[in-house]
């Protein structure tokens, strides 16, 4: 008997084996947020090749859980200007690689608080602010074979200079500024980074010898970031590795989302003077299937007549336009602007 309850006891603290969730056309997972939010520690979102438009941005908040892609070249996650950062890392000891990383309002990668992660192979790009944020707290990062590309403020920025901190095998290639602190740069690791085209690259490149200021001289500085032959780049990085997230080659061909076409269901506020008016378009609106039970009618608009739209398909605002137009033949400004979190479209009226 109690070689028995020794044996139960041991097999109830068997560690559970980890395991892969598989994101993509025909996976069992399509939404790469859902399978993260599914995952446990030690688990594997795995991303097949294809580009993810993720306007509200990827969290990791669960420890230790990666997220891999299928390469930064042919995984390409698009902010679309609207997400604040592409990819968040709440949690501790995640990973984030094989990815592109572009096309976020403020960050490509964001870390605050205490949790730290790895950021590699991947290409951050395009983004409105910064490549990579350590924030508030005491978060910091391993960030290696990275290539950062034509962010607007900066490479990476940190608000503290923490020796846990690694920036290592990266390319920051015309990014505002390369390393910026709110302190000093003299405790990260900075070692086989390739510098060209920001403000302080030259502070950035001194940290090591090992660091060198060139031209990575890609196949398109706008969106191919593989290495030309001859680049410096190649074979220069810590164990004669190539220097960036990718080597040589091309990218492939990745098809971008096609826009859904039309029907979609959405909370509409129309702004109008005229509330008779206001309320005949949100009906017509209504009976065309596109106006939600929480859409309303407010009294008088906040700007000139327009339609402001986040949530809508540009097909769907191009249907709910000619549905106005019974009611309403003035201008009707369109802009693709979401900055609220009460409506999916808001439109003004005289």
């Amino acid at each position: 008997m109690t070689i028995r309850i020794i044996a139960a006891a041991m097999l109830c603290v068997l560690p559970v084996a980890a395991k892969t969730l598989n994101v993509g056309p025909g996976a069992k997972y399509t939404s790469i947020q859902t399978a993260l939010d599914s995952a446990s520690a030690g688990d594997v979102v795995s991303v097949a090749a294809g580009y993810y438009n993720v306007p509200d941005g990827i969290e990791l908040k669960t420890d230790n859980v990666t997220l891999k892609g299928a390469g930064a070249e042919q995984t390409i996650l698009d902010g679309m200007d609207k997400a604040y950062a592409i990819v968040s890392a709440r949690a501790k000891g995640v990973t984030v690689t094989g990815f592109t990383l572009q096309n976020g309002t403020s960050h490509g990668f964001y870390i605050s608080e205490d949790n730290y992660g790895t950021l590699s192979y991947c290409v951050v790009a395009g983004n409105k602010d910064r490549g990579i944020l350590l924030g508030s707290g005491e978060p910091y990062a391993v960030l290696d074979h990275n290539t950062f590309a034509n962010n607007r403020v900066s490479t990476i920025y940190s608000y503290r200079d923490d020796a846990r901190t690694k920036f290592t095998n990266n390319i920051s290639y015309e990014n505002g500024r390369a390393i910026v602190t709110d302190s000093t740069v003299t405790h990260m690791t900075i070692k086989y980074n390739c510098f060209y085209g920001g403000t302080n690259d030259s502070e950035a490149a001194r940290t090591s010898k090992t660091n060198f200021l060139a031209d990575p001289l890609f196949v398109d500085a706008t969106e191919d970031f593989h290495l030309l032959e001859g680049s410096p780049c190649l074979s220069k990085g810590e164990k004669k590795s190539n220097i960036g997230a990718l080597g040589k080659g091309k990218n492939p061909v990745i098809e971008k989302p096609t826009a859904k076409k039309t029907s979609g269901v959405y909370k509409i506020i129309v702004y109008a003077n005229d509330e008779d008016l206001g309320q005949k378009v949100l009906d017509v609106l209504v009976a065309g299937g596109f106006g939600n039970s929480e859409s309303y009618v407010g009294d008088g608009p906040d700007d000139d007549a327009n339609i402001k739209y986040g949530a809508a398909t540009r097909d769907d605002v191009k249907a709910m336009r000619k549905l106005i137009s019974v009611f309403y033949d003035g201008k009707l400004e369109e802009q693709e602007e979401f900055d609220s979190d009460d409506y999916d479209v808001s439109i003004n009226l005289p």
